[in-house]
């Protein structure tokens, strides 16, 4: 079978760019203590994430100023700071050496969520989300849901990547990847360097 490969080097994109679209780690997998419970978060969450997102809310994920959606007393303070691209996956980039990985997003930043993160007034992202979620429409538990992402300066997962602003022309890269229909992936090389990679 002949299989066609497409790499795009990312890694060459300025750290901020000059757009309001962004590549955001979301949340990685492992064990953690919140509120004196250990929650474990496996690939298959991911899983259940993305597909949820896609069956129940048709590709429609908030993200919000810390977790200002769930918990903001004014409208103000439960306004988006972006949208995911309805029609872009979430990305579960897997760990080369190890079980595990991260959850990525695309996310279409408002123009003062875009400033703030320019200006590296803000830098992290804080998933909001439940495990063994009984969904009220589907009337069954769905598996892990994905509510919302916060931005936040204070996410409650450490060590995952700060959130990267694109520049123009690699959000329209982006855009033009997703037009052919292909199956985005991430690929980490031995440098360290990360890529888009598509194929079919």
């Amino acid at each position: 079978m002949n299989e066609t490969v497409r790499i795009f080097f990312v890694s060459a994109i300025p750290e901020f760019g000059d757009g309001t679209r962004a590549r955001v780690a979301i949340v990685r997998t492992g064990t953690f203590r919140y509120r004196g419970k250990d929650i474990t978060l496996t690939v298959k969450d991911f899983e259940d994430m993305a597909k949820n997102l896609r069956e129940y809310r048709a590709g429609e994920l908030a993200f919000d100023y810390d977790h200002g959606t769930a918990v903001g007393e004014t409208i103000d303070e439960r306004m988006a700071a972006g949208w995911k691209p309805k029609d872009a996956p979430l990305e579960i980039e897997r760990y080369a050496d190890q079980d595990g990985g991260i959850l990525w997003s695309l996310v279409d930043l408002t123009p003062r969520a875009a400033d703030y993160a320019r200006n590296k007034e803000i830098r992290f992202c804080s998933a909001e989300f439940s495990k063994h979620y009984f969904h009220p429409e589907a009337k069954k538990d769905v598996g892990t849901y994905l509510h919302a992402v916060a931005l936040t300066n204070r996410p409650f997962q450490e060590k995952l990547p700060g959130l990267v602003l694109m520049s123009e022309q690699a959000a329209a890269l982006c855009e033009a990847m997703r037009s052919e229909k292909t199956e985005g992936r991430v690929v980490v090389g031995k440098a360290g360097k990360r890529f888009y990679g598509a194929g079919e």
